[in-house]
């Protein structure tokens, strides 16, 4: 360090935190053989985990190095920024995660055509978006770390850049997530155990999304959050130490636990489900199956009515099909969690008016 100083309570607390991260990241080694255990398509929560241990590695070095290195500043804040470029990675594919839970849980509802293909656009596009984003943020970071190196002075200017652009896309993809949650409000869950992978992800999504706003905002009210002893003043040094460990608690080390729980990274894995315990799924997955096969059977009385001759007849001859296949694929649903669909209950369905 440059020099004997008193502030050793910030010292204190910042191999504290090294200690912690450290368990943080020693718990992650141990977890991640469930990654062998997760689906084949939970590409993205595989990436997740892996971005998260990634982290807490970094955040370990962070608070190791920093009290024992005769660093400035700027290389303080090289140090943390690292970790924290990396957080919003990692905050960004829980939330591709958590928007693809969203369809993935839901059921389809086939009779509304235009609607299906509004919602598979906009998943798609807001996929392409985030992708794009974060890369944009990682091309922002590496720009952020030339300049700070180059210009020292404009570090604070590029800093509260950085937050401003942070808590917007705390906002888009909290306010993306909320959306979501309401538009398929109406319907139901293919099963109870889609429920509660969905209740459980939503849950460490928005503990995520508060966490991150707290850094950002302290960064734009010009509230230092770096820990540096050699230049904390001896009269403020219990004050800054304990609003660093707080602030680290809160916005980091409890959002890391509760994404390394067994409970929430089994819901990735191919053998979590859970009983239904009661018959509520499976009346809204006959209800569903009832609509659909109303509306196949419209769409035959529609072709027979206008004829084969026209483009119309074509594309209504697509939609039976697709209606069809939905059809089967509901009723697919219903078997797997043992509810038996009978002749009769397609023959009621059928003949519902």
């Amino acid at each position: 360090m440059k020099g004997a100083n008193n502030n050793t309570i910030t010292i204190i607390v910042t191999y504290i935190l090294a200690v912690v991260y450290c368990l943080l990241f020693l718990n992650s080694i141990i977890k991640i053989k469930i990654l062998g255990k997760f689906g084949k398509d939970a590409h993205v929560a595989r990436l997740f985990f892996i971005c998260l241990s990634s982290q807490v590695f970094l955040d370990t070095l962070f608070y190791s190095l920093l009290p024992s290195s005769n660093s400035s500043q700027i290389i303080s804040i090289l140090l943390l920024q690292l970790p924290s470029s990396l957080n919003m990675f990692t905050y960004s594919l829980l939330f591709l995660q958590t928007l693809d839970y969203t369809f993935k849980t839901h059921l389809q509802l086939g009779s509304t055509f235009k609607r299906d293909k509004r919602r598979l656009q906009f998943h798609k596009y807001t996929y392409i978006g985030v992708i794009t984003i974060m890369i944009a943020y990682v091309l922002v970071e590496l720009t952020f770390f030339i300049i700070i190196l180059i210009y020292p002075n404009q570090q604070d200017v590029f800093m509260l850049q950085l937050a401003s652009i942070t808590l917007v896309f705390v906002v888009s993809y909290g306010g993306i997530i909320v959306y979501q949650v309401i538009y398929f409000s109406g319907t139901p869950f293919k099963s109870t155990t889609e429920q509660l992978k969905m209740k459980r992800l939503l849950w460490v999504f928005s503990l995520w999304t508060l966490c991150q706003i707290p850094k950002p905002i302290l960064s734009l009210a010009k509230i230092n959050i770096i820990p540096d002893p050699d230049n904390i003043p001896n009269d403020q040094d219990l004050k800054q130490a304990v609003c660093i460990f707080i602030l680290q608690i809160m916005t980091e080390v409890m959002p890391f636990l509760l994404s390394m729980e067994g409970n929430f990274l089994s819901i990735f894995t191919t053998a979590f489900k859970v009983q239904d315990i009661d018959n509520s799924m499976s009346e809204g997955l006959h209800q569903v199956i009832q609509t659909q096969i109303v509306s196949e059977q419209e769409l035959l009385n529609h072709i027979a009515h206008e004829g084969t001759e026209d483009h119309e007849y074509q594309v209504q001859f697509t939609k039976v099909k697709l209606v069809s296949t939905e059809i089967a694929r509901q009723i697919q649903i219903l078997q797997d969690i043992k509810i038996v669909v009978t002749p009769e209950d397609v023959q009621k369905g059928l003949h519902t008016p």
